[in-house]
């Protein structure tokens, strides 16, 4: 009799393992915020948290109505999220922030370095324009997403996510050669301005990732 009731708790206790849910998983990734790596956590069967690194490198030439230009964005930020499952199952909704230096920056060629100025005419030679466009360092986030570590005996996986950060970036502008008039500067301020008015689309950045997990 003893020895059947030893059998018979050896069964359900391996049973139990075997139904068990992970708590925890890794996961990686791309998207639109470049390669991504993290960590999420289950506290609850509606409540999780997830902390990540992201990076990025893009490069890419422009133009604007009276320059050309060549340009990079570097995107390297810290993730922490607050994830709420509200059907207890894979989807979610995210609440978080990215934390980083994250900004564009690059190098423009005038299309005409000529210019006149109360009937005298003046010429840049080598004229370089420097820009950089920086974002806030903390940036909220708001989105949905797939993926849970609260699932039956962990494994592998996959998450997606769909959201948006929000932060305005702020352009700056520099000429590499003096400006010798008051016109001069005042052509140089409508360039940045032109230049803000494309960094803004970045204001509202959209999130889109898909990647692999596993849960332990």
């Amino acid at each position: 009799m003893k020895r059947a009731l030893y059998v018979a708790a050896a069964a359900a206790a391996l049973g139990s393992t075997g139904v068990q849910a992970a708590e925890n998983a890794v996961y990686g990734g791309f998207g639109t915020t470049g390669f991504v790596l993290g960590y999420s956590r289950a506290f609850s069967d509606q409540f999780g948290g997830r902390i990540e690194a992201d990076a990025f490198h893009y490069s890419r030439s422009f133009d604007t109505d009276n320059a050309n230009y060549d340009g990079k964005l570097d995107f390297k930020a810290a993730g922490a999220f607050a994830d709420y499952y509200p059907w207890r199952n894979n989807w979610r909704l995210s609440a978080g922030l990215f934390a980083g230096d994250n900004n564009a920056e690059g190098h423009g060629t005038p299309k005409n370095t000529t210019y006149t100025s109360n009937g005298v005419s003046y010429t840049l030679d080598g004229q370089r324009l420097d820009f950089k466009a920086e974002l806030p360092s903390v940036r909220p986030y708001l989105g949905f997403g797939y993926g849970s570590p609260h699932r039956p005996n962990g494994g592998l996986g996959f998450f997606a996510d769909v959201g948006v950060t929000y932060g305005r970036p702020d352009v700056t502008l520099t000429s590499t050669v003096p400006l010798p008039t008051p016109d001069a500067q005042a052509r140089l301020d409508d360039e940045r301005k032109e230049l803000q008015d494309k960094a803004d689309k970045l204001t509202w950045f959209p999130v889109v990732r898909l990647g692999l997990s596993y849960g332990f």
